[in-house]
């Protein structure tokens, strides 16, 4: 009688099967209800022994958390998102729990950030960079299409959302500040982030032009990076 065996795809190739019928059924492969928990569990970081994380097949896993306690922690965690294809096409290197997991929790190294420190005096920069963008005739039209667009019927915004404004805080990198002592004309380190600096003025702008457009309606910013 022939010996048979499971191959050592097996969990993966009914894993990924699952999933692909989960998401053809109509199950939601992130809820705001998920994504609420799972901020607010990171905000806790260091007080938490564990995260937990929700499956979109409806079950939940705890996974450990390995600064519990730390007071100086070099590392920051982060919600590491997995869409549909990462969930039916390419086996991933996590524990085969993880599998049905949408998101994951994983970790950014910040020793250089920290080392590094922030940009002197960055917010009255901001500031100053704030009132240069709405004083400029970019400003203007820039205001002027959004009230172009709310004017329509087919455009009502509840919340402004943005994602990769940039960070306009930390000092730039050693090789920038090293280019930049050997330049002729050297800059500031905070023009290393005005590309990131007049995103963020533009996200206030949008946030500030759609408000007026739905008085007394609180339409909130919310961004990614400080």
């Amino acid at each position: 009688m022939a010996t048979s065996f499971e191959s050592a795809s097996s969990q993966w190739i009914l894993s990924s099967q699952r999933a692909a019928d989960l998401y053809s059924s109509g199950a939601k492969l992130w809820t705001k209800i998920d994504l609420r928990a799972i901020e607010e569990e990171l905000a806790e970081s260091y007080t938490r022994t564990s995260f937990m994380l929700r499956r979109f097949d409806g079950t939940a896993i705890h996974i450990n958390n390995p600064l519990y306690g730390v007071e100086r922690p070099i590392w920051r965690p982060v919600v590491k998102f997995q869409e549909y294809w990462r969930l039916v096409r390419v086996k991933p290197d996590t524990p085969p729990e993880t599998y049905h997991c949408s998101y994951l929790v994983d970790w950014e190294n910040e020793s250089q950030e920290l080392f590094d420190g922030f940009i002197e005096n960055y917010e009255a920069v901001f500031q100053q960079k704030r009132q240069l963008w709405n004083d400029s005739s970019t400003c203007t039209l820039f205001k002027t299409r959004i009230r172009q667009l709310l004017g329509t019927d087919i455009c009502k915004v509840s919340k402004v959302v943005c994602f990769g404004l940039g960070d306009m805080t930390r000092r730039p990198q050693p090789w920038w500040r090293y280019r930049n002592s050997l330049s002729d004309k050297p800059e500031t380190e905070a023009n290393c982030w005005e590309d990131s600096m007049m995103q963020h003025c533009m996200a206030l702008t949008l946030a500030d032009v759609v408000r007026h457009h739905t008085a007394g309606t609180s339409i909130r910013l919310l961004t990614q990076d400080p």
